[in-house]
């Protein structure tokens, strides 16, 4: 997948919690978060420990590549939007 689009309130379009199926927590409230993780971060992970791991093993919402995400640490959606 090329891209995602997040909803408020709801989550990442098409995930499980979007649609509310499969395995899910039913906790409310607005304390979900989506994670992010960089590909060049697993693929050194593997280079490095000579360990074997997929994106989809990490367990994290989005993978990206070429986008540096240590900016993104510490910072709220309205830093972001400035």
């Amino acid at each position: 997948m090329k891209s995602v689009r997040t909803i408020p309130g709801r989550g990442l379009e098409g995930d499980r919690y979007f649609y509310e199926r499969g395995f899910y927590s039913k906790k409310p409230g607005l304390d979900r978060e989506m994670t992010l993780i960089e590909i060049e971060a697993i693929e050194a992970l593997n280079r490095d420990y000579q360990v074997q791991i997929s994106p989809g093993d990490c367990r994290r919402n989005v993978v990206t590549q070429g986008v540096p995400l240590a900016f993104l640490i510490n910072q709220s959606n309205t830093d972001l939007a400035s």
